[in-house]
């Protein structure tokens, strides 16, 4: 794939090849990290007028990127430090183990520096050059607006997961790897592969500039500073817009469709704008699925990659429902195996929990919500005929989908049973939670019908289907009842 920084880099190059005669040193601290306190500020305020660049393995071609952004930020005004910071999160990937002296790299940054004809040599004071050897090491140097230079696998960087130490400041990626971009925390991405590219620095076309054309070669550095200053600019609205909201990561099955998430619900739900969310629905997945390494869905891996990649503030899982009103009976009438309501859903969530346990997240920072009630009510025949039919997919395991159906009707679940099925696995399930610091909640209370102990008709779709109907009136009561439970820990009793 074509690397996006090479017009930048060209522009370094000629920039290069047109220095004069008496050009000025321009010289450049290096930090000690015995005395980093001293000059990075490390503040969840934002200071705009700063610049940190990060950039890992080096070598010629990406020490002329950084000089290109480097150069495009101190000839702005307006920034009044820019840091740049040498990680060593390759090193591990390299059979040369050797580390690059931050000294020569600052020599060599110097060198380009010196022959930047038609700058003024007093800019270049603004420049403080650093080494992280760890994390730990990197977000002490962060201030400002983060621009991180991220390599072509993201296996070859530890860093670049590290989404906490980049989210109290306006971070811009950029990459020419459509793997890394997929998967790194910004505000900002430039990359050839994405739209936003034509808006920023690399599309910026500079004219063909002969070397010794000094001026148009000082009008083509303004142009990409001039195009770098409105990428800042979008990544610190980004920024404000995303400050103090918590990021809440959704997971669970078809069931979670009522997590919709529209202007609708930003309008009516209360405090639903104090968060971010991103929401993942696997259809078909289920607790059993998740207590399995390995299963079709391959859930369980997915859930935990994903968490321990992005680590949000908050994880809510909204799975089981599957498995009360389809796998029991899958289990009964199927594989006819012999099995007792209490031992299964002991068994399920016993399985949850073990799941939750593993996840690379603390446990006070998880949410869980409990089931629905079963919506196939008041026509029994329906329920025998839908449930039949889903558990008797695979015809592997089964001849006759009717010997199921008639089966299942002869030993009818009636509403009520199968209603208090779906209230004793919450209950068991909140009980449990409970006991490992893991918050609840469910939206039983709120949709049963006090009359009939069943669920309200209100909430129950016309045609063949098991899910609770789909209504702004069914997603206010999800999402309330998460906000509820993320903010003050509610659990149904």
């Amino acid at each position: 794939m074509r690397n996006p920084f090479n017009r930048l880099q060209r522009v370094a190059r000629e920039n290069v090849n047109i220095a004069g005669n008496n050009v000025a040193s321009k010289k450049i601290t290096i930090e000690n990290n015995t005395n980093l306190d001293a000059n990075f500020k490390n503040s969840n305020t934002l200071n705009d007028n700063i610049i940190t660049i990060i950039f890992a393995k080096y070598t010629p071609v990406h020490l002329e990127t950084v000089y290109s952004y480097a150069l495009c930020s101190v000839i702005n005004p307006k920034i009044k430090k820019v840091n740049i910071i040498v990680t060593d999160e390759w090193r591990p990937f390299y059979k040369n183990n050797g580390v690059t002296p931050i000294k020569k790299i600052k020599d060599e940054l110097e060198a380009l520096f010196a022959k930047s004809d038609g700058i003024d040599s007093n800019v270049f004071d603004k420049i403080n050059v650093a080494r992280a050897h760890k994390v730990k090491d990197l977000e002490s140097k962060l201030e400002g607006v983060v621009l991180r230079f991220v390599g072509a696998s993201a296996e070859f960087s530890s860093y670049i997961f590290s989404r906490d130490i980049y989210k109290a400041f306006p971070t811009i990626c950029a990459t020419f790897s459509q793997k890394v971009e997929d998967s790194v925390y910004r505000d900002v991405h430039i990359s050839s592969s994405r739209e936003d590219l034509a808006k920023g620095l690399l599309a910026y076309n500079p004219p063909s500039v002969a070397s010794n054309d000094k001026s148009q070669q000082l009008q083509v550095i303004n142009g990409k500073a001039d195009e770098l200053k409105k990428i800042i600019d979008v990544a610190k609205d980004k920024f404000k817009e995303r400050s103090g909201k918590q990021d809440v990561i959704i997971f669970g099955d078809s069931h979670s469709e009522n997590f919709a998430l529209n202007d609708q619900i930003k309008t009516v739900v209360p405090g639903i704008n104090l968060f971010r969310f991103d929401i993942n629905v696997t259809y078909g997945s289920s607790l059993v699925g998740i207590g399995r390494k390995k299963s079709t869905l391959n859930i369980r891996s997915r859930v935990y990659n994903k968490v321990k990649e992005t680590k949000p503030d908050t994880v809510v899982l909204a799975f089981g429902q599957v498995d009360i009103e389809l796998g029991l009976y899958f289990r009964k009438y199927v594989k006819k195996q012999k099995l007792t309501i209490e031992q299964y859903f002991e068994d399920l969530i016993s399985s949850y929990i073990e799941f939750i346990n593993h996840l690379p997240i603390e446990n006070n920072r998880v949410v869980v919500k409990g089931i629905n009630l079963p919506v196939l009510c008041y026509d029994d025949e329906k329920w025998a005929k839908y449930t039949s039919r889903i558990i008797s997919e695979n015809k592997s395991l089964i001849d006759d989908v009717g010997i199921v159906e008639t089966k299942m009707y002869s030993e009818m679940f009636s509403d009520h049973e199968r209603t208090k099925q779906a209230l004793l696995f919450n209950d068991n399930l909140r009980k449990r939670l409970e006991k490992v610091d893991v918050k609840y909640y469910d939206i039983s209370q709120e949709t049963i019908n006090v009359s009939t102990g069943l669920i309200d008709d209100d909430y129950i779709p016309i045609g063949f289907d098991h899910h609770i109907i789909k209504s702004l009136k069914v997603s206010k009561l999800y999402w309330n009842g998460l906000i509820n439970a993320i903010n003050f820990g509610l659990s149904r009793n």
